[in-house]
Order: structure tokens, then C-alpha cells, then sequence
């Protein structure tokens, strides 16, 4: 966003056939502008022509604005459970998308 890096989602091998959306980040002044979306959209693009046949995530609940771009790109939610992280309570989400 003029010129500065705002974002970035990271890659990596789950199995031989399944990518993992391991980290998505918007940095707090550029959330709002659809960099989430086009981050998640390109990530789908590449792991479909790297030859994946899915994608998985792993989420919080609370996490709604990442939640809704999952969703609007076709992951489902598959799993959840709740858990302590860092003392608190939360809910852990898993989602699935098929290529």
C-alpha cells in the first residue's frame, strides 16, 4: 500500500496433496481495503498450480474478519474445539477448502 508491504500469507507442505495456510497478517493500518481477501485468493491460486489438491487452516473464533475471508473463498469449517491458549479460553477452528 503505497509502497509498503501491509500483508502477508505463508505456504506450507501439510501432506503431499494439502497445503497449509499457516499465517495470514494485515497489518491494523491496512484492514478494511481487501488485502486479506486478495492475500487469501492469490495463496489458492498458487497452491492450485503448485499442484495441491487442498488447503487447511487453523483459526480462532474470535478471529471474524479472517473467518469471513475464509469462508467468502470457499473453506468450510470442518472442527472445533475449545482450549486454553496463553490462560484464556478460546475456541479453535479447522477449515478445509478443495481444490
Amino acid at each position: 500500500m503505497d509502497g509498503q508491504n501491509v500483508g502477508s500469507v505463508f505456504l506450507v507442505k501439510d501432506t503431499e496433496t494439502i497445503a497449509r495456510l499457516r499465517l495470514l497478517l494485515v497489518d491494523p493500518v491496512a484492514r478494511g481495503r481487501g488485502i486479506g481477501t486478495r492475500l487469501t485468493n492469490e495463496f489458492i491460486r498458487f497452491a492450485r498450480n503448485s499442484g495441491y489438491r487442498g488447503i487447511t487452516l487453523w483459526t480462532h473464533q474470535v478471529l471474524t474478519a479472517a473467518r469471513h475471508t475464509y469462508e467468502r473463498a470457499g473453506f468450510r469449517l470442518t472442527s472445533s474445539e475449545k482450549r486454553k491458549s496463553f490462560g484464556h479460553d478460546v475456541v479453535s477452528e479447522y477449515w478445509d477448502l478443495t481444490l
